[in-house]
């Protein structure tokens, strides 16, 4: 159906609690055969993901659209202004034991 494991995975979301409210068979089948795929497919030592471009995360930096003037803040303390990029407002990623990677590539490595 597809693999992006994110949209794999919320559409099986759905499709499970559709199914259990309406006991809807085929929802539940295909709620299945999504979750059955994505662990035949992309299992990994750590769960379930797909290969990703290391290009993407260059994404990591560029700004995100807050009005001029406007502030607030993240639950976890993070600050939203209009210099807020993605990882600044996501400072939890840096907690990742793998956003070393992340952060190599951000520098301008691999």
């Amino acid at each position: 159906y597809t693999n992006d494991v994110g949209t794999a995975s919320g559409t099986a979301r759905t499709l499970s609690f559709y199914a259990a409210k309406a006991n809807h068979a085929e929802a539940k089948n295909v709620a299945k055969k999504l979750l059955d795929g994505m662990w035949k497919l992309y299992q990994t030592d750590k769960g379930v993901s797909t290969p990703e471009e290391a290009s993407t995360y260059n994404q990591f930096n560029l700004p995100i659209a807050v009005p001029y003037g406007w502030t607030g803040r993240y639950p976890n303390g993070d600050v939203i202004d209009n210099s807020a990029t993605f990882i600044k407002l996501r400072s939890w990623y840096k907690n990742d034991p793998d956003w070393p990677k992340v952060e190599a590539h951000l520098n301008g490595g691999p």
